[in-house]
């Protein structure tokens, strides 16, 4: 008999990502699992108006996979009202399609992902009927929340901490996150990493296809290619690169960019890109279907993170840090906390202080001709992470939270 999985997370499924959730649930066997997803399409500037009316009432829509094309999951919008603070607000609607799933589907477990505002309802619902409940945290979530809305933030952090405390189970994605999370907990709680991943066969360097490729995208002989892809925050650092590309146009020529993902910045860096010095030097893209992250990638030759060092990004392990490495590319990454402890030194990546020291860091280590052996030290780091074992790993704890796996207890959990 199939195991019913709720997923509820407070960010639209379809929209969004291919982040965490989608590279576990997708790759979980259809013919063992039905995951069933409650989401919310969270308001994002310059991507809603024409998408969504301004009532929205509940329903229910089929989502093809983001990462495994043949999956298809069954996505349950609550309603929502798409007008300034209102469209935040109404997320506590999403209470009721919740509850509505429920008592319809009566899952085995409730995962709750990218969820604040009603996860400590979720909890609550979920002790009622029985079922176990587990925050997963990719993120500090309560730090999307603006600093300047100090209340606001104050709020959402002690939300996070009570869910934090309340669930079941927690899960993390690094070893960052599991630290913030014991700190609530205590140690020897029922917390644990289940890290990001990787499908290393997807990302295998092919040179004629990256002859092809690169020449399709205008890149000559000797040109060095950046690669970014990912939401564009206003702090990922990402105009800070390309103003230096630009202000150094003679010394660094031979630099191109590729930018790959859409968000906060996608306008601005759209108007930089028509500029005449920059239009051959910067290829800006729309999101594409992930299989095709993987012809880029091949392309390029050194990948960035050139994210602020604030409190939103120092936890943090982007999937795409996986994936970088996983094509053989080596990484210029902002000195991160949650990077640092999970990458170490010495496994092809390369750690700056500033956004604006990333080109610097890439022509030392193309004039000491050290591109392709950091490269290789990234792929190799990288293929102990493969989503095979990550998702083997995923689901043999959910079968334990949920009872259903002879042996050893959750607490006994060490090698699942």
């Amino acid at each position: 008999m199939k195991k019913v999985i709720l997923v509820v997370q407070e960010t639209d499924w379809i929209e969004r990502g291919p982040h965490q959730s989608h590279h576990l649930l997708e790759r979980l066997s259809p013919d063992d699992y039905e995951v069933h997803v409650v989401d919310f399409p969270l308001i994002w500037e310059n991507l809603s108006r024409a998408k969504y009316p301004i009532v929205q009432g509940p329903r229910t829509l089929l989502a093809g996979g983001k990462v495994v094309e043949s999956s298809e999951m069954k996505i349950h919008r609550s309603a929502f009202v798409n007008l300034p603070i209102l469209s935040t607000l109404s997320v506590l609607l999403q209470r009721n399609e919740i509850r509505n799933q429920v008592k319809r589907l009566k899952p085995d477990i409730v995962v709750c992902f990218a969820s604040l505002l009603n996860v400590n309802y979720v909890i609550r619902l979920c002790g009622r009927h029985e079922i176990p409940c587990v925050y997963y945290l990719l993120e500090k979530y309560y730090t999307m929340v603006p600093s300047r809305f100090g209340f606001l933030r104050d709020y959402a952090r002690w939300l996070e901490s009570k869910a934090i405390r309340a669930s079941d189970y927690c899960l993390v994605i690094n070893e960052a996150l599991k630290e913030y999370v014991d700190l609530s907990r205590g140690s020897g709680s029922k917390s644990k990493v289940i890290p990001g991943g990787v499908a290393v066969t997807d990302f295998t360097s092919n040179i004629d296809e990256r002859i092809t490729m690169r020449s399709e995208l205008g890149i000559g002989n000797g040109e060095i290619v950046l690669f970014y892809m990912g939401w564009l925050y206003e702090f990922s650092g990402l105009t800070e690169v390309i103003g230096e590309m630009l202000e150094r146009s003679r010394e660094l020529d031979r630099f191109k960019l590729i930018v790959i993902g859409r968000g906060d910045l996608w306008e601005s860096l759209r108007r930089i890109a028509e500029r005449p010095e920059a239009e051959s030097r910067i290829v800006l893209l729309d999101w594409m279907p992930h299989s095709m992250i993987a012809r880029y990638l091949n392309a390029s030759d050194i990948c960035i993170l050139p994210a602020y060092n604030n409190e939103v990004m120092e936890d943090i392990v982007p999937i795409k840090m996986y994936e970088y490495m996983a094509a053989a590319k080596p990484v210029i990454a902002t000195d991160l906390r949650g990077l640092k402890l999970e990458f170490g030194e010495n496994n092809g990546v390369m750690y700056v202080d500033r956004p604006e020291e990333v080109l610097e860091k890439a022509v030392e280590m193309i004039d000491k001709n050290m591109v392709g052996t950091y490269g290789s030290k990234a792929r190799e780091f990288v293929a102990r992470n493969d989503w095979s074992k990550v998702v083997t790993e995923f689901e043999t704890l959910l079968r334990d939270i949920t009872g259903k796996q002879s042996g050893e207890s959750v607490d006994e959990c060490s090698k699942c």
